[in-house]
């Protein structure tokens, strides 16, 4: 329990489970002394979705047809978001969605064997778990996330930049296709931009998200210099180019793509910084954005009064 957020024996077990980080409680102690990460990787889909829940919320993460889940693997973040909060979900992944292990936790009862996983627990669970009712598996576009495929679905995309990546000229196409006639609108219409640990598609998640003005929040992982050989910062010393090479320079790569992106910690082992660009932001940005477009168009009509009275 201290370690993955979870308990395996579920209703069964006979211990006392403290919430993580109590004072006094052992995982408490531990990274206290430690300052070790409080779950481990095995936990880092919960850990992530209730910061999800912290900071975006439910209801802004329900909007329109819901999550993007970019490079979502196996799907256990979008499927939790779905069936533990009611947020809609759509994983972006080439490869097929593996739940069976998720549908069994959810089954057993293990996403509620603890008090203190109840307050990140929707009614729509407790609903379903009581009914007995099946957990629903999130949506799916069998696609590799990356600038192309940006591209081929929305020409609005057409002026991202087109990064090389390692992956042959037709991969995208070979792929399992899952982008159907619904996905340009999956992804105007999404309401948030999510990637846990999603490789080399990182970068085309924050581009697209600032192109379209999406929320998102991102774990980055791999740097995949290889892949990416145009990815480069301007050296401390010298002010040249160089290439990203190292994670740190891959966080301040993107950091750098906009002065609001936000930087935070996880706490889970592992690479565990999310970069992220929540709702109120962008929404204050807008406001901004609106202030300054009517004060414009109110000089203007100023200026063209005929007898000056205005200025």
């Amino acid at each position: 329990w201290s370690r993955r957020g979870a308990c395996l024996h579920g209703r069964r077990c006979v211990f006392e489970h403290s919430p993580p980080g109590e004072v006094g409680g052992p995982a408490g102690e531990e990274v206290a002394k430690t300052g070790k990460a409080l779950f481990s990787g095995l936990g880092r889909a919960g850990v992530f979705r209730r910061w999800l829940l912290s900071e975006f919320g439910a209801e802004e993460l329900s909007r329109g047809v819901g999550v993007l889940d970019v490079a979502g693997g196996k799907g256990e973040l979008s499927f939790e978001l779905l069936n533990l909060n009611g947020v809609p979900c759509t994983v972006v992944d080439p490869r097929d969605l593996a739940l069976s292990d998720f549908e069994d936790k959810f089954r057993l009862g293990r996403y509620s064997s603890n008090r203190w996983l109840h307050q990140s627990l929707s009614s729509s669970y407790w609903e379903a778990f009581r009914e007995g009712r099946a957990p629903q598996a999130p949506g799916h576009l069998r696609t590799f996330f990356d600038h192309r495929l940006l591209e081929k679905l929305s020409p609005a995309c057409a002026d991202a930049p087109a990064e090389p990546s390692g992956r042959g000229p037709g991969d995208v196409e070979a792929a399992p296709d899952g982008t159907h006639e619904e996905a340009p609108r999956i992804l105007a219409e999404c309401s948030a931009v999510v990637g846990m640990h999603l490789d080399g598609a990182a970068e085309a998640a924050v581009d697209f998200a600032l192109r379209f003005d999406k929320p998102f929040a991102i774990v980055p992982c791999c740097v995949c210099s290889r892949d990416f050989p145009r990815r480069t910062l301007p050296d401390a010393k010298t002010g040249l180019p160089r290439l990203v090479r190292s994670y740190g320079n891959l966080l301040e790569y993107l950091l750098r793509k906009d002065v609001r992106i936000r930087r935070a910690r996880l706490d889970f082992e592992g690479k565990n910084e999310v970069l992220y660009l929540p709702p109120s932001e962008l929404r204050r940005h807008a406001g901004v954005a609106e202030s300054t477009s009517d004060g414009e168009a109110a000089a203007g009509e100023g200026a063209s009064d005929g007898d000056g009275g205005t200025w």
